[in-house]
Formats: structure tokens, sequence, C-alpha cells
């Protein structure tokens, strides 16, 4: 559960972060309790655990601060009278501060930007200077001094600098953010990408379809087995204030894939030929239901392959998604905050609405808030030839991927369009470039992927909005088979017979229209299930 929990937080940050873009740790055997609120502060509190001597043996603690792990030399985090205490100078020299020790009185003088923190080991008290103000907090326990290193509470930092503190039990983390620091300050305005924002969502309602085409290849390189697949991606679809609905034609050329087997002696059985058929041209097609976060799909060869019933909709609990992960809201409100962009209310939700003891959520929200901010704040942006221009740039996992955001205008510097590129490298060789390009109603998608001596994949499109859809939309009906992807894994899981169907059950809570072409009949399915249960939160 604890490694679904962190895959799932990743994926619904991402979600999040994209859904902006617009429109177009050492083993040990004790036992760690959950982090309790004092004060709207956290510590973590062990007084009811059975732990041996823990005063000074390390429990291969990391600090993570604004999503980035502390580096610690010689000099650990570990836990004393059931508090897990942290190095003083090394996080908040990390924090930016000055520091400055008086050894006749103890005293230890802490200088950021905007703020000085003044506290005398062996004592609880804290003095803030702030904005012309000072005051004084006690935090939970006092400072103490350990082979030449001074440690705090962990809560000590939020009380002292306004932090936010949290720990992840599963992976001995303390968490720290610094939302002033991540969000570059109140000063920063998203003006100009709200402007286009608004203009892209008043197209998308007045054209609520889409169609469009991508043709694709892929080329395998590889001396001992190359081959090429080309295919064709027809979609075409409508978005109501309900209900996405996307569908979509495929036609793909097989033949080099054939052709491979029989150079090399494989028999192709009835059951391969008839994939391989089926494959040639088949449809894939998705429902989004937007109230209650059930998203639905249905593909002749998912049929075919896991042995369902033909037409079978599989149906995916997002809501239960976003509870795993950690996130603080529904997918009603995830599409809400697509729709209106408020920008500096959606970077600053991604870390209120952070889980704080989840330390990859944590990590995973912060690198999209600083990748909003980099792309998207008024004060990132440079006026060009082309329009205003920023970019992002990170490293990760050995590659390194920069992002290019530009906000199109016209010779009187009317925004138009928008452009978004992100080009990957892998170490210096690129790897990866794809380009999102949209003015008015037409975008225009491209991607190119290769890695040497290995395969070749490239993506050339566009799509067009538009008041009407011209063609019958497939959606899920009264009548439709529904079948949860938890149900079909556990079927798949228990090995049933190649003979047997997957068992699925007839919808009887739909309600659908399916549009006639040429006309603007909306698609209004809805669902009504039951409320996905939740695991208990922290205690908070």
């Amino acid at each position: 559960m604890t490694l679904i929990k962190k895959i799932s937080a990743v994926a619904m940050t991402a979600a999040l972060a994209f859904s902006a873009v617009p429109a177009y740790a050492a083993e040990t055997t004790t036992t760690v309790s959950e982090p309790v609120a004092v004060n709207d502060l956290i510590y973590t509190d062990l007084s009811d655990v059975d732990i041996a001597d823990l005063s000074v043996e390390p429990m291969g603690i990391t600090v993570q601060l604004n999503g980035k792990n502390i580096e610690m030399t010689d000099v650990e985090p570990f836990i004393k009278d059931s508090r897990v205490f942290v190095p003083f100078r090394t996080v908040f020299e990390a924090l930016d501060a000055e520091i400055a020790y008086d050894d006749a009185t103890k005293t230890i003088k802490a200088t950021t930007a905007d703020e000085v923190v003044t506290f005398t080991i062996g004592k609880t008290d804290v003095t803030v200077e702030k904005d012309g103000e000072t005051t004084t907090v006690a935090t939970d326990a006092a400072s103490f001094v350990e082979k030449g290193y001074t440690y705090v509470p962990v809560r000590f930092a939020a009380q002292s600098l306004g932090c936010e503190v949290g720990w992840d039990s599963d992976f001995q983390t303390v968490v720290i953010v610094d939302k002033d620091a991540i969000l570059g300050g109140s000063e920063n305005t998203y003006e100009l990408i709200e402007k286009y924002s608004k203009e892209a969502a008043a197209i998308m309602e007045e054209n609520p379809a889409f169609d469009g085409s991508i043709d694709f290849a892929l080329k395998v390189t590889t001396p001992e087995s190359p081959m090429e697949v080309e295919g064709t991606f027809d979609m075409y679809g409508k978005t109501t204030s309900k209900q996405m609905v996307f569908n979509s034609d495929i036609k793909l050329d097989l033949n080099d894939i054939i052709e491979l087997i029989k150079s090399e002696g494989g028999e192709i059985d009835e059951n391969t030929q008839s994939l391989l058929d089926l494959a040639k041209e088949f449809n894939l097609d998705m429902v989004m239901n937007i109230d209650d976060g059930v998203f639905y799909v249905t593909c002749p060869l998912l049929d075919k392959a896991l042995n369902l019933e033909e037409n079978t909709w599989v149906s995916l609990d997002f809501n239960e998604i976003l509870s795993m992960s950690g996130m603080n809201m529904d997918f009603a409100t995830l599409v809400s905050m697509s729709k209106d962009v408020n920008y500096a209310e959606m970077v600053s939700s991604m870390l209120d609405l952070t889980d704080i003891n989840n330390s990859y959520l944590t990590a995973a929200n912060i690198q999209s808030a600083e990748m909003m901010v980099k792309l998207y704040a008024d004060s990132s942006l440079t006026k060009t030839d082309e329009g205003y221009v920023s970019e992002y740039t990170y490293d990760q996992y050995g590659s390194t991927v920069k992002m290019v955001s530009t906000i199109k205008t016209d010779a009187n510097d009317n925004i138009v369009g928008y452009k978004l590129t992100m080009d990957m490298l892998m170490g210096s060789e690129p790897m990866m470039t794809i380009t999102v390009d949209n003015t008015g109603v037409n975008t225009d998608i491209n991607m190119n992927m290769a890695v040497e001596g290995i395969m070749e994949f490239t993506i050339d499109g566009s799509y067009k909005y538009q008041k009407n859809m011209n063609k019958t939309l497939n959606t899920v009906k009264t009548d439709s088979k529904v079948l949860s992807m938890e149900d079909m894994i556990a079927s798949l899981t228990a090995a049933p017979s190649v003979d047997t169907a997957v068992e699925v059950t007839e919808v009887t809570e739909v309600e659908a229209t399916t549009e006639a072409p040429a006309t603007t009949t909306e698609v209004t399915t809805e669902v009504t299930t039951e409320a996905p249960a939740t695991e208990a939160a922290p205690a908070a």
C-alpha cells in the first residue's frame, strides 16, 4: 500500500500540474507513530512506543527541504525524549540563514532576509524579529548540544521561520516546506497566462467538439530485428459540463511484424492471427464523468487480449486514486481548477493540498509548483517577436528536461495562441522533443524520440475545435457492460480459464444520449457510484 500511495501521489501531481497548462531510508525495527499536531505545528510523538535507548542512536533519518534532501556529512538527525531532532546549523543554512553564536551566553542568532531568530541552548523560548515586531514562542522541547552540534526539534523551523514541517514515517523523513521561497513571494502575478487561458476557455466553450488526426511511426533500428510500424490515429469527441467523451479510430500497418515473425521461423496460431487482424483497424474510446470522477475505456483489443465480453467498458475511480495519493481534493475540483484558472491560487494549492507527511508527494508537488512559477509567472516571461517566452530546466535520473513556454502574440501584442516545447537529453545526447502549438481553434502536435541503435518514434498531427460533432460518439449506455479495474485485476490474478470470459455487469444507473451526426445534442451520461472507502488519515 505504501508503494501504491507513492506512485499515485506522483501521478496525481502530474495531472494537477498539466491541468493548468493552457487548453491546448535506513532499516530499523523501531515502530514510529504518526505525526501529532500541537498548536498547528507538527512534531513526532513516540511516547507511547516501547523504544530502547534512542537518545543518541541514529535512525537513518533524512531531512527533506523544499523537495530535496539536505546533505548530511558527519552529523545526523536522531530521536531523543520521544522527539525527532535535527542539526540546527545544517538546516538553517540550507534555509539561507546566517548563523552567529555567543559562547558567553550560549545564544544563537539566525538571520534571514526578513527576520531574525534568537534562542539560548537548553531553553525552549525562541525570539523572532520580523517586520519591526518581536515575538517570543516556546518550542515543545529545548535545544541541546550533542557531539559539538546544536540540535533542535523539527517543529522549531515552523515556529521560528514560518515553515511547515511533517514526518513521513514510511521513509523516516522529516519534511520541511518553505512555501514563500518556492512561490517566489506574494508579488508574483500571472496576468498574461490567465488572459490566454480565459480566451482559450471561451473558444472551447463556443466550440465544445473536436476532430483531428495524427500520423505516427515506430522504427526499431536494432541490427538483429529491424522493423517499422506505421499508423494513423483519428480522434474526435466532445466536452460538456458533466462529461468528456474521447473516441478514436486507429489503423496500423503490421506487415513488418508479420514478416519478422515468419522470417524467424515463428508460427502464427489462430489466436495470434486474430489479434493481428484486429489490431490493423480498431477503436479506442474513453469517457470521463466529471461529477463522480469515474473514467471508462473500451477497446476490442482489450476485450480480446483479456478475454472480456465484447464491448466491455473498464472503469476506474479517479476520486479513489486522488484519496490514495494524499491530494485533498476530488476530481470535480481538479477539473474546475483547470477551467477557471487562477494561477496564483493553483500554484499555492499544489502545496496547500499536499499531505506533508508524504515525502514523495511533497517533492513532486514542489517540483510542479516551481515549474509553474518558472513558466507562467509574469516575472518569468520575456517579450520576443513571437510573444512572451519563459524557460524551465531540471535534471532527473541522469536526464535533462528543458521546457519552453510561449504565449503567442500578433503585431499589436494581442494574444493569439500558445506553444509549449519540451526537450529531453540523456547526458548530452538529444532523446525526445515534444511540441504542442495552438492558434485559435487549431492545435498542432509533434513528437520525435530516438534512442540510437534501438528505436525511433515520431508523431505528427493536429486537431481542431468546432461547434458540432459530425460523427456519432460511442459512450456508456444503460445496457453497457461495465467492469471495474479492481475486479478485472482480481480476475486476472485469479488466473481464469482462457475459455471463460471475465464476468461483467450491466449498468443500470446510466442514462445516456448518443449524439447524432450534425447536431448539438450533448452526451449526458451520468453514473452513480458508492463513495470509495478511504484509509484513515494520519493524526493531525
